[in-house]
């Protein structure tokens, strides 16, 4: 990538983006990461990482197509039993925001209220989620999720967290391990 022929009339902001895009073309950025660990690399605060990665993703080519990274990226991080509620974690905005978008789509709603990185879900609402992100089909996710541990959701979220793979990927591969990511998400 080359710098534009306005380059010293862009604004910082613009410059910045340039800047980062080629960094990550040139391979002294990894997006792969955590925001924290960009951060040091960069020695910027973490709400100018979060910038310029979305930034970088909506103006330079995103790859939300790639369903792995995603489910990857997706973590189960709690539950709460008594309120029949699953959070959820992701840190990266850009997929957080298309994946509240692919829920929104499907007419859920995540409470995010607490903090935007925490998507709440209730257990009733986690097979479709599932459903969302895999094309398993929610009557398959939401018979065999009943059939492990004897219906209870919770403890099976439970037993996945304990097992130190938060990853919804990991949690797909532990109860559908036949299934295989289609091409596309």
């Amino acid at each position: 990538m080359e710098i534009p022929t306005g380059y010293f009339r862009m604004g910082k902001v613009e410059q910045e983006a340039i800047i980062f895009a080629q960094m990550v073309a040139a391979q002294s950025v990894d997006l792969t990461k955590s925001k924290f660990d960009l951060a040091i690399d960069l020695g910027v605060p973490q709400s100018k990482v979060d910038s310029l990665v979305f930034r970088y993703r909506l103006s330079f080519g995103a790859d939300y197509s790639n369903q792995k990274a995603l489910l990857e990226r997706l973590n189960i991080v709690s539950h709460d039993a008594r309120s029949k509620k699953v959070t959820l974690s992701l840190e990266d905005k850009f997929l957080r925001e298309y994946f509240m978008s692919t829920l929104k789509k499907q007419g859920l709603f995540a409470d995010t209220s607490f903090n935007r990185e925490l998507i709440t879900i209730s257990y009733e609402k986690f097979d479709v989620v599932l459903d969302c992100l895999t094309r398993i089909g929610a009557e398959n996710i939401r018979e065999r999720l009943k059939s492990k541990h004897n219906g209870d959701i919770g403890a099976l979220i439970a037993k996945h967290i304990v097992s130190g793979t938060p990853s919804i990927y990991r949690f797909v591969q532990g109860s559908f391990p036949e299934w295989h990511l289609p091409p596309i998400f």
